[in-house]
């Protein structure tokens, strides 16, 4: 029952998450300019990092093929033909159930394509002034140290107490670390100016 509520908590952060960063990027003024809009769509929406191995769900959206081993951590296992290959993962963006076959998902290969593109087209990530003020909005993991999503981040109330700096983590470190513990969504809001 516990489990059930965590899953379902860490579900909803990372849909809020991706709901965060298409605010941030529809906020921006340069998002439609060319190698600032490029960047972006190379970019998974629920770890941030360019894709790698970009999968597509039957809603059209995609996510690096790491983020979808996450999402299916995190959604109810149902083995809809009998075996353990097949399942259901829900889109963080749309919330649609997409059943994912024994053979997995499909590679997004015109995705693939833009992201080899950019790669070798720029070489260097040109830094903007939206790249700027999301370096400041970055918020890391304080067990594992990576880069969280910017839209929250967890609590673990219970550990707070006991330890003050090992509270604030991913939605991954917490279902992995604190499960039936008192977990609580948190809105990372950051200072941009």
């Amino acid at each position: 029952k516990e489990e059930g509520k965590l899953v379902k908590l860490v579900a909803e952060a990372l849909y809020n998450a991706a709901k965060a960063k298409r605010q941030m990027y529809k906020m921006s003024s340069d998002h439609s300019s060319g190698a600032a809009g490029l960047q972006d769509l190379t970019e998974c929406p629920i770890c941030y990092e360019r894709f790698e191995r970009p999968l597509q769900l039957s809603c059209g959206h995609s996510y690096c093929s790491k983020c979808v081993d996450t999402l299916r951590v995190l959604s109810p296992q149902s083995q809809f033909g009998g075996t353990n290959d097949e399942y259901e993962v829900g889109c963080p963006e749309c919330r649609r159930v997409t059943k994912v076959p024994p053979g997995g998902l499909p590679l997004n290969y015109r995705l693939q394509d833009l992201i080899a593109h950019v790669s070798s087209e720029g070489g260097e990530k040109v830094n903007t002034p939206r790249d700027d003020a999301e370096e400041k909005c970055l918020l890391k993991c304080l067990v594992c140290n990576q880069s969280m999503d910017k839209g929250v981040y967890m609590l673990c109330r219970t550990c707070a107490y006991e330890h003050e700096n090992m509270s604030q983590m991913c939605s991954l470190c917490c279902l992995r670390s604190h499960n039936g513990h008192n977990i609580v969504e948190r809105p990372f809001v950051p200072d941009i100016n």
